[in-house]
C-alpha cells in the first residue's frame, strides 16, 4: 500500500535525524524498523535523489541541511501528535501508529491546533498541584505560540436574573492568546452588538470604542487598532479546576467597556472576561 510506503519513508527519515551516527547503518535500521536491507537501501538511495540524504559514506548515510528541515519538521509534527493522543487515552501503541499517520497527512492548520493542544494539556499538568497562578506564569509554561480559547463575559452585577453580558456578543468567539518570549497577549476581535433602547425603544446597534482591563486594582486602556482589542495575559488570575480528564484553567480579569451606541442608550459598564481551557 502506498500509505503504508510512506510511512516507512517517514520512520527512515527519522532514524536518520538521531544525533547516534551508529542508528543510521542500513543494517541498524533494518532491524529497528523490521524491514528487510533492499528496502532500507533503496529509500535511501531515493533520499539522495530527492536531495535530504548524503550517502557519500554509504556505510552511514546522514542527512543533508534539506534533509535536516524537513525532517525536524516532521518530528515537531509526530511529538506533538503523539503527545495529544496520549493525554487523551489512546494507548502509545496506537497513538504512535497514528502520529505518523497525522503528521504525515495532517493539513498546517489541523495541525497547529493539535500543537495548541498538546501545549495546553502540558501546561495542565504542569500546573495540576497549583491552585492559583497568573496569567504571566501560564504563559511561560506554554511556551511562544498562537493558542485559541474559549471566553465567556459576565456581569459584574445579576440582572433581570441574568449573569451574562451583553459585551460577550460583542466580541467574536474563540479568543487567541498569542505568546512570545514568554509574554503573552490576549486578542479579541469586535463585533457588532444590538441592544434594545429603553430611551427610543428601537434596536440599536454599535460596536466597543473602548476598553480597559483591571491591574493592580486599576483600569488601564487596552490597544484597540482594525477592530482588535489586545491586553496582557498577565492581567489574568487563573484557578486550577477539576483534576485529570476534566482540569480547566479558568482566567479572570474586569474589563470596562465603552460602546458606540452612547452612554444614553448604554452606558460604559464593568464586567467580568472569563477564559477556560
Amino acid at each position: 500500500m502506498r500509505d503504508d510506503y510512506e510511512i516507512l519513508k517517514l520512520r527512515v527519515l527519522m532514524q536518520l535525524l538521531k544525533d547516534d551516527d551508529e542508528s543510521h547503518t542500513v543494517s541498524k535500521m533494518s532491524r529497528t524498523l523490521g524491514v528487510n536491507k533492499q528496502r532500507i537501501s533503496r529509500l535511501l538511495m531515493e533520499f539522495e535523489k530527492e536531495g535530504i540524504a548524503d550517502r557519500t559514506h554509504q556505510r552511514k548515510p546522514c542527512l543533508t541541511p534539506e534533509g535536516i528541515k524537513k525532517a525536524e519538521y516532521y518530528s515537531e509534527r509526530i511529538t506533538a501528535a503523539l503527545n495529544h493522543l496520549l493525554f487523551e487515552g489512546v494507548s502509545i501503541e496506537k497513538a504512535e501508529e497514528d502520529a505518523y499517520h497525522w503528521a504525515l497527512y495532517n493539513t498546517d492548520e489541523t495541525m497547529e491546533v493539535i500543537k495548541s493542544a498538546a501545549a495546553w494539556q502540558k501546561a495542565k499538568y504542569k500546573l495540576r498541584n497549583k491552585k492559583k497562578f497568573s496569567g504571566g506564569e501560564l504563559c511561560k509554561i506554554l511556551g511562544d505560540g498562537v493558542y485559541q480559547f474559549n471566553f465567556v463575559i459576565y456581569r459584574e452585577h445579576l440582572k433581570n436574573g441574568s449573569s451574562l453580558s451583553m459585551a460577550n456578543d460583542g466580541f467574536e468567539h474563540p479568543g487567541r492568546l498569542v505568546v512570545k518570549n514568554g509574554c503573552g497577549k490576549i486578542y479579541l476581535r469586535l463585533a457588532v452588538i444590538e441592544a434594545d433602547s429603553p430611551i427610543s425603544r428601537t434596536t440599536l446597534s454599535g460596536k466597543a470604542v473602548s476598553v480597559k482591563y483591571m491591574e493592580n486594582s486599576d483600569f488601564i486602556s487596552a490597544e484597540l487598532s482594525n477592530d482588535i482589542v489586545s491586553f496582557p495575559a498577565a492581567a489574568l488570575d487563573f484557578t486550577n479546576i477539576g483534576e485529570n480528564i476534566s482540569q480547566i484553567l479558568h482566567g479572570s480579569v474586569y474589563l470596562k467597556i465603552k460602546c458606540s451606541i452612547g452612554a444614553l442608550h448604554m452606558p460604559e459598564s464593568t464586567a467580568v472576561f472569563n477564559m477556560m481551557m
